[in-house]
């Protein structure tokens, strides 16, 4: 079930090692690139066209299905990573 995280919630949830990404739209990719390096977080994340509000639900289905494999991509990625990291 995906759920919406703050950056704070992000950080909590690092201790259980679940893969995951962030879903932005381009108008927070400058602020969410700034508040990961100002705290060290190495986290993926997905930036999709800006605004979502006002779509429609066919327009909303059309941008997930145009997302998902980016999405799923990134994170196998990080899932892939956190195995590296409890092997190692």
């Amino acid at each position: 079930m995906a759920r919406s995280l703050s950056v704070d919630e992000i950080i909590a949830e690092l201790p259980r090692r679940l893969a995951g990404v962030s879903v932005l739209t381009t108008e927070f990719r400058q602020a969410f690139e700034s508040q990961k390096a100002s705290i060290g977080l190495d986290g993926a994340a997905v930036y999709v066209a800006h605004p979502l509000q006002n779509r429609t639900t066919a327009e909303l289905h059309r941008w997930a299905e145009a997302a998902v494999d980016e999405i799923l991509q990134m994170i196998a990625r990080d899932q892939s990573k956190t195995k590296m990291r409890e092997t190692a």
